[in-house]
């Protein structure tokens, strides 16, 4: 199939492993507005996008999750999960391509082992904009949501980062002046394992104005250790979103197998540093830019009481699950 062997997953899979994985896929057309998978149905078959744009749909959602296009696998989160449909996926044009099994995934994987890594990131970003955001009100007076970040959010992230005051963009980056396109891009694009990011959004105000957000960053040495760092928006400091969003991250480093925090704080960023205390943090190497590294405390150490914590670790759990069902 030379078609299958061009597919940018395929390109530098070995010629004999394409011809096996094309005797265990068929091709497929469908004409726009042809529902291509249903919410709720059994996920038996996967497809990869050659030709045109699919659509993804949750009946939760009132805009699309996500628009795929050519090289892009459709459903092969729920094949491999062996799991129902999490979502519609609908030909915004004629759409053509390629249909396989969950042994023809597999296959799949075999012959590009790389796809496999990939697979895992797009379906965890899937999942995330799935989460049900948690509704939390704070002693304040302020409600707010919390809920793991997504690509959309960049625009939003960015607004937020300019409004920042130069003293907090400093506090929280260690340096003054703007935030450079890249960071931006690392800040939002995560991959939900190596790096996952919540975000408080305001819930009464227009927009879900950005709040706060918080996230981790494993260390490439060892693994169950992450290195963790939050910033609030100016006119909401003080009101408790940076302790809700450190009891977040408490939440999905015990999901996600981490064992410990590590911390870098400028030493006159004394919010912050009352935070981590209070999370566990008790010997500081000081200096200018003081360090600290801690066991990660119980769940019930920031949060309130109540389903907040409950609601965070479904939230979780299931972002979570893509990595493992990518790796079977």
């Amino acid at each position: 199939m030379r078609a299958l062997g061009d597919q940018p997953l395929l390109r530098d899979a070995p010629k004999d492993e394409i011809r096996r994985l094309g005797e265990r896929m068929e091709h497929f057309d469908a004409p726009a507005g042809a529902v291509l998978i249903k919410e709720g149905d059994p996920g038996s078959r996967f497809l990869l996008v050659e030709r045109g744009r699919v659509a993804i749909r949750h009946a939760h959602h009132p805009r699309d999750v996500a628009v795929l296009g050519p090289g892009s696998l459709v459903g092969e989160l729920s094949v491999l999960r062996r799991a129902p449909r999490t979502a519609t996926a609908v030909a915004l044009d004629e759409v053509r391509g390629f249909s396989g099994d969950r042994d023809a995934l597999l296959a799949l994987f075999a012959a590009a082992p790389d796809a496999a890594i990939e697979v895992a990131r797009l379906a965890a970003g899937r999942l995330a904009a799935f989460a049900s955001p948690v509704a939390v009100t704070l002693d304040s007076g302020l409600r707010l949501h919390v809920r793991p970040i997504l690509p959309d959010d960049r625009a939003r992230a960015a607004e937020a980062m300019a409004a920042l005051s130069e003293r907090s963009r400093y506090m929280r980056f260690f340096t003054p002046g703007g935030i450079p396109e890249p960071l931006l891009d690392q800040l939002v694009g995560v991959d939900y394992s190596h790096h996952f990011a919540w975000v408080a959004l305001a819930s009464d105000e227009p927009g879900e104005s950005y709040l706060g957000s918080c996230r981790y960053i494993r260390s490439e040495d060892e693994p169950d250790l992450a290195e963790v760092a939050f910033g609030v928006a100016d006119r909401h400091q003080g009101e408790g979103i940076g302790k809700l969003l450190m009891g977040a991250l408490i939440v999905v480093a015990r999901v996600q197998g981490i064992r410990r925090f590590k911390a870098d704080v400028l030493s006159d960023n004394r919010p912050m540093i009352a935070i981590l205390e209070r999370a566990g943090a008790s010997k500081w190497q000081l200096g200018p830019v003081t360090s600290t590294t801690f066991d990660v405390p119980p769940v019930g150490t920031l949060l309130p009481p109540g389903s907040v914590a409950e609601q965070l670790r479904a939230a979780a759990e299931l972002v979570a699950s893509a990595a493992p069902a990518v790796a079977l």
